[in-house]
């Protein structure tokens, strides 16, 4: 089964954009993640590569990371930083995460896309308005109000584990955080297309659309 959750982010302490994106990484079957964002934040103040870091002490081998951005050059630096720091990441055996960089060639890269890929099958996809950014992507007193679109293959166990892992706990008084659904392929807008063919060709026009830069 494939599903859709919009999740609205209203508190500081509850991210669940930042905790799906962490499992996922930390995850051995999900061998290949595409990462987009407009901004990533990797400085003095706030270190995003180091939260990848910390969340994956006994990372799996064979890890694949593409990340795509960024927005203007004045976050040019903090898009470095992020690379670099995902590239000292290592798995117990001593191998770098493989990190490929790119971006748009003329900047203004503004689209946040998530994609996990098991054995090149995407089985979970994350689109919506949050930046890998200490207001987005952090858990600090200072925080946007975000909201993300989550879809998933229900019947994927390595997927179903990380959205019921993450979704589970939902505040009974606040139900109104989490929207989630069925997704409809024969609506004739989805054109017939399951959500596997819909994130594969949302990777690949954003790969057409990007170039790999050092």
């Amino acid at each position: 089964m494939e599903r859709v959750a919009i999740i609205l982010r209203k508190s500081h302490a509850i991210n669940r954009f930042r905790e799906i994106i962490l499992r996922a990484f930390q995850e051995p079957d999900l061998n290949e993640l595409l990462l987009c964002s407009g901004f990533f934040q990797d400085r003095t103040n706030y270190q995003a590569s180091a939260c990848f870091a910390a969340s994956a002490p006994n990372l799996p081998c064979q890890k694949q990371l593409t990340s795509v951005g960024l927005y203007n050059m004045m976050w040019r630096s903090d898009y470095d930083s992020f690379i670099s720091g995902l590239r000292s990441i290592t798995c117990p055996c001593g191998r770098p995460v493989n990190v490929e960089k790119r971006r748009v060639k003329k900047y203004h890269w503004h689209a946040k896309v998530f994609i996990a890929k098991k054995h090149s099958i995407p089985v979970l996809g994350i689109i919506g308005s949050s930046n890998i950014t200490s207001r987005a992507f952090g858990t600090s007193a200072q925080w946007n109000y975000e909201a993300d679109v989550v879809l998933w293959n229900d019947g994927d166990s390595v997927a179903s584990s990380i959205i019921s892992g993450v979704l589970g706990s939902l505040d009974d008084n606040d139900p109104f955080s989490v929207v989630v659904s069925d997704y409809a392929s024969e609506d004739p807008l989805n054109r017939g297309l399951s959500l596997e063919q819909r994130l594969l060709d949302l990777h690949r026009q954003i790969i057409d659309v990007s170039e790999v830069v050092e």
